[in-house]
């Protein structure tokens, strides 16, 4: 299995509703225990500086905080609630 990404290792606030690290088999596994756990032959993921050249020359800015923890805002003491878990009246 190959991952268009590298591994999710931190809370996403700005669109994949990631609320907390222990809702990410990455910071629980390594890639070895992943590939295991899902029942791969292989499991590869995206290097960041590769999936950075992606969008290179682009004239968009890309968010990388899931993979590196720098978010380009404060997330100090958000109280996210990602959107599944609200009730719907």
């Amino acid at each position: 299995m190959r991952i268009s990404s590298p591994p999710f290792i931190n809370p996403c606030y700005f669109g994949t509703d990631i609320s907390s690290k222990d809702k990410l088999i990455a910071c629980k596994l390594d890639i070895d225990e992943i590939c295991r756990f899902i029942g791969a032959d292989s499991l590869g993921y995206l290097s960041l500086d590769s999936m950075m050249k992606v969008a290179e020359n682009s004239g968009v800015d890309f968010c990388s905080a899931c993979f590196t923890g720098d978010y380009p805002v404060d997330v100090t003491g958000e109280n996210f609630v990602d959107k599944y878990s609200k009730k719907i009246t």
